[in-house]
């Protein structure tokens, strides 16, 4: 052994032996500790329920609101062109084009 090892030895030894606890002391400290907690908190069923029901209407709200720009897209970008010119999907997305994609579709 060290110089060092030796020095702390005795503390080593101290934390190896039982170290004189009463018997019943681990059930004294348990019981300390249960007295010690909070009652248990009983939540409303409706504070249970109302943050589920908001993020499913806020997921179904995002959901049709996708919908509806998808859908009424086209009609919007051909209105916001000035000059009366018609323009397609396709020139502004090409990656949105379904002929592009499937081929001419009869």
């Amino acid at each position: 052994m060290t110089e060092r090892d030796e020095a702390l030895e005795p503390f080593f030894a101290a934390g190896r032996s039982d170290g004189g606890l009463p018997d019943d002391f681990l059930a004294r400290l348990e019981a300390d500790a249960a007295a010690a907690l909070p009652a248990p908190v009983v939540v409303p069923f409706r504070a249970r329920v109302m943050p589920q029901l908001w993020t499913g209407g806020g997921l179904l709200a995002a959901g049709v609101a996708g919908v509806a720009i998808g859908f009424f897209a086209p009609e919007t970008l051909n209105g916001l062109v000035e000059g009366g010119e018609v323009y397609d999907l396709a020139e502004f997305l090409p990656g949105a084009n379904p002929a592009a994609v499937f081929g001419e579709l009869e």
